[in-house]
């Protein structure tokens, strides 16, 4: 449900993505990405402008995938800016999630929250 509702925001604003079923899908996008950019020898120049990361997904949970994306650019040098996706405005879980993410929405995912967070983000570059 909230990737169709993503999926809605982006395609209707313009934008361009890819859309993981799960973690592990995600970091795999992530790795052929970077791994791409450094084969061009553009590897200063990010496969993604975003990514938009659900906490909580099956086969390897949000928390697990942003860990292992971050430990990945710092081999190429880069920092993809991570909006941490979750049904917990705080707590545990999100305290866990914080740690390798920019910024945080909250669900259910709604349109004007996740544009702010992405001009928060563009703004700061």
């Amino acid at each position: 449900m909230q990737q169709m509702i993503a999926k809605r925001i982006f395609l209707k604003n313009g934008g361009i993505f890819d859309m993981c079923t799960n973690g592990k899908e995600a970091l795999t996008f992530v790795s052929k990405g970077l791994t791409d950019q450094k084969d061009l020898g553009a590897s200063h120049i990010l496969p993604y402008d975003y990514i938009l990361m659900d906490c909580q997904t099956p086969v390897m949970d949000g928390c697990e995938a942003t860990r292992q994306i971050r430990q990945m650019e710092k081999e190429y040098g880069v920092d993809i800016p991570i909006i941490g996706l979750s049904a917990h405005g705080e707590g545990e879980e999100l305290n866990k999630f914080v740690k390798g993410i920019d910024s945080h929405v909250s669900k259910p995912l709604k349109e004007h929250k996740l544009l702010k967070v992405i001009e928060d983000l563009h703004s700061r570059n």
